[in-house]
């Protein structure tokens, strides 16, 4: 990443939190891999700039000033993420001396590589982050896959490499600096999510430390920048973790007795579930919206549905999903998109005994028992990591679980069908993931 900026470690997570198509894979990363999720009460809106839940500074808003939500509190989910690469061994002479820049390096550690002024007052600031993803969160394929032997696979990963670019304006009155962000622009060359995001320019905020001038911020997963203007200036730096990336496979050498128990059952059945994605490009606020996700999938597991502010016909800078400025794409939904009335559909049959009219029907009946220890009924146990509060706020997500079904069924290909009302006064755009069962048979021995 190279920013042409003023020396501010904070300033910056070039790392947001990019989910997998699912809900389950959502809940699964916050628990396993160690990621902060975003705290869902500390955003702020305006017309221009839209949702902002940017907030790495605790500002010490009045929480009782819940109309306000918390507007201006640490987020801090977006605060921990940015002390995951913040170690800077080139200007903090204490972490010289306990472990210096070339052995981080050797040790694959995410720090500061770059953060010098040259000879023409330009600031380049790089940093180089260590990502590790499961290939369980990739595809819950390699959840469910077995133990195999002698297989080839192929993997294709396809980069979201984006960046963005756009124009700081920094003013001081009466003692208090803020900075104010235009010409805000994302490449994001997949249409997707950008994982890039910028602190909040309120005063004492990361981004308020940024003056006036226009700056670049780039992400790419390598060792090369892909922004050909950013390598010309003077300062730029190679990237010091790695190439390209590293796939670790573990590998098992059997015990002759276990080997021939494997090999006596070759055919191996795997049970996974893939997804069909449709989206629903805009639903106007307080609009009824009836519409027909698939003539035809077997074997439906779940219907997912992910609600955002849309940009076409808004006066917002960029798609929420993009917004440099907006956790949500990252792990949240816009805030406040409810959908009341809701139904779901299958082959004309309704999911839902009744309409889900309020949000406590949704979160409770649906959401809050996935992936918790014993579905959450429990007393005494709080697992679910999305509570009522988040699931109204920032965590919209809408589950309807449409397992439950004859196996004679499970082959017949269905249609899924989603009405209901945007109770939201912005229009939104939903994402509708459908997640079906597949069951593949290998051979081991061929």
């Amino acid at each position: 990443m190279i920013i042409q900026q003023t020396p501010y470690q904070s300033l910056f997570n070039c790392f947001r939190l990019v989910t997998s198509l699912s809900y389950n894979d959502l809940l699964t990363q916050y628990s396993s891999i160690g990621f902060w999720p975003d705290n869902a009460l500390t955003f702020s809106w305006e017309a221009t700039l839209g949702t902002q839940n940017n907030y790495n500074y605790s500002g010490g808003t009045n929480v009782l000033k819940v109309s306000q939500y918390q507007q201006g509190m640490l987020n801090e989910g977006f605060y921990r993420r940015q002390l995951a690469f913040a170690y800077d061994p080139i200007n903090n002479n204490a972490y010289k001396s306990l472990l210096s820049s070339n052995y981080a390096i050797q040790a694959y550690k995410s720090q500061v590589i770059s953060n010098q002024i040259n000879a023409n007052k330009t600031l380049v600031y790089q940093q180089a982050i260590m990502g590790t993803i499961y290939l369980k969160h990739l595809h819950h394929f390699f959840d469910k896959v077995c133990l195999l032997k002698g297989c080839l696979l192929r993997i294709t990963l396809t980069l979201n490499q984006s960046y963005v670019t756009f124009t700081a304006t920094q003013t001081t009155t009466d003692d208090v600096t803020t900075t104010a962000f235009t010409n805000v622009s994302v490449t994001s060359p997949l249409g997707g999510v950008s994982p890039l995001m910028i602190a909040n320019g309120s005063q004492n905020q990361g981004g308020s430390y940024l003056p006036t001038g226009s700056y670049t911020l780039s992400l790419a997963v390598g060792k090369n920048c892909l922004q050909q203007q950013q390598t010309t200036i003077q300062g730029f730096t190679s990237g010091t973790l790695g190439a390209s990336v590293t796939l670790n496979v573990p590998a098992y050498s059997f015990a002759p007795m276990f080997e021939t128990s494997y090999l006596s059952s070759p055919i191996k059945k795997i049970v996974y579930t893939d997804i069909y994605q449709y989206s629903v490009p805009s639903i106007a606020g307080g609009q009824v919206f009836n519409q027909l996700i698939t003539n035809g999938i077997a074997n439906i597991k779940q219907v997912i549905l992910i609600p955002f502010f849309t940009q076409a016909g808004s006066s917002l800078i960029c798609s929420p999903i993009q917004s440099p400025f907006d956790s949500c794409g990252g792990g949240t939904t816009s805030p406040l998109c409810i959908i009341g009335n809701f139904q779901l559909q299958i082959s004309g049959q309704n999911m839902l005994y009744n309409q889900y009219q309020y949000t406590y029907n949704e979160w409770l009946q649906q959401l809050y028992g996935v992936n918790s220890v014993n579905g959450g009924l429990t007393d005494g146990i709080s697992s679910g990591l999305i509570s009522q509060v988040d699931f109204e706020t920032m965590y919209n997500y809408y589950v309807v679980d449409c397992s439950r079904m004859l196996p004679v069924e499970e082959l017949v290909p269905k249609s899924v069908q989603i009405l209901g009302q945007n109770f939201s006064s912005q229009a939104i755009q939903l994402f509708v993931f459908v997640n079906y069962g597949v069951e593949i048979s290998i051979d081991v021995l061929t």
